[in-house]
């Protein structure tokens, strides 16, 4: 994602979008985690302090959901 920047401009939930569009187009089942877990990742700093247990419940989901994904291409490639 060497190309994407956030705008000052914008809001910060515009540069999200932004961010989750661009992600798309590089690796659209990536955006799909992520826009699905997003909540989880805003949790990880709050009040501009990095909150270690809401970083572990993102990472673990994250985790857990690149398992799911690989495991379903595994077994799609099996058939």
């Amino acid at each position: 994602m060497p190309d994407f920047n956030f705008d000052g401009s914008k809001r910060f939930s515009q540069n999200c979008s932004d961010f989750l569009d661009s992600t798309k187009e590089i690796d659209p089942e990536m955006a799909k985690i992520l826009e699905a877990n997003w909540d989880l990742l805003l949790n990880v700093v709050s009040s501009g302090e990095r909150e270690a247990k809401a970083r572990t419940a993102f990472n673990t989901t994250i985790i857990e959901a690149l398992d799911n994904l690989l495991t379903s291409q595994t077994e799609a490639g099996d058939e």
